[in-house]
């Protein structure tokens, strides 16, 4: 589990597409989500571990936000909704206009 707050919603959304980019072709089982948590914008990556070489591409992206800390109810939220959107393919996307609440 990684997650950053970023200070703008243009700076969360670029790291995501990068990570998302990564990650879309890669051989790992993560993902990742642009979401406000107590109205800062954040970028979580969740899921096994990814091979070493993606895991410091992915270290790399992350570092230009401040490190979060995520209550427990959004962990286990986000590690529930992989393991449900696992279970229809190997990948998802989904979009959701802001303001609707995940937990």
């Amino acid at each position: 589990l990684r997650a950053v707050h970023f200070r703008r919603d243009a700076a969360a959304k670029r790291v995501y597409t990068e990570v998302q980019e990564a990650i879309r072709n890669a051989e790992c089982d993560l993902s990742v989500y642009n979401l406000r948590l107590n109205g800062e914008p954040t970028v979580v990556v969740v899921g096994d571990a990814p091979p070493a070489e993606l895991d410091e591409r992915l270290r790399r992206m992350l570092s230009t936000g401040r490190p979060a800390v995520l209550p427990q109810e959004v962990i286990r939220m986000l590690a529930q909704r992989g393991i449900e959107e696992r279970g229809k393919g190997p990948w998802r996307e989904g979009h959701y206009r802001p303001g609707k609440r995940l937990i």
